[in-house]
């Protein structure tokens, strides 16, 4: 009897040791799998002035900082459709914000949706142009979006150009 129980504790722990093996070996796959959709899913920051070959541009979401040269920034962007685009600046010392989208295509369905100050707050939506007072210093994000009561998602370059004030 003993024999037996013994033959049956070292089966069950046996079979343990080996689901447990086998749990171990799915759940690290599991992770590389995560890993790699992780990575896969990167926001792609874009940094030249312009973006125009549709192989840079980046699957949803994008984010662009432009070079700001003389407290004014302007930079082409293709997005799809659907597609949200965040435009990211700093501002040190500067108190107002001028921006103004601009597409060819009449039939562009975009707007400034949010702004986010340095301090997670937000305010929107705007339209397609947008002043602002800016209260914070630091990292600063302009959130381009559709307007979903004015039209269909739209695909399409647009162009963001935007100014910072001192005063």
């Amino acid at each position: 009897m003993k024999r037996l129980m013994s033959v049956g504790l070292m089966a069950c722990l046996l079979l343990s040791g080996c689901e447990f093996t086998k749990k171990r070996i799915q759940e690290t796959e599991d992770d590389k799998e995560q890993l790699e959709r992780e990575e896969n899913y990167q926001d792609e920051v874009i940094t030249s002035p312009t973006v125009t070959a549709l192989e840079d541009v980046p699957v949803d979401p994008k984010i662009v900082r432009p070079d700001i040269i003389d407290n004014k920034a302007s930079i082409d962007i293709y997005k799809n459709e659907n597609q949200f685009i965040e435009v990211q600046f700093i501002s040190m010392g500067n108190k107002r914000i001028s921006a103004r989208l601009t597409s060819h295509d009449t039939q562009a369905n975009i707007r400034f949706c949010q702004i986010i100050m340095p301090d997670g707050t937000a305010d929107g939506p705007f339209g397609r142009d947008l002043e602002y007072t800016l209260s914070q210093d630091g990292d600063y994000k302009l959130e381009i979006c559709p307007d979903m009561m004015a039209g269909e998602p739209w695909s399409g370059t647009f162009t963001v150009d935007f100014e910072l004030f001192e005063e």
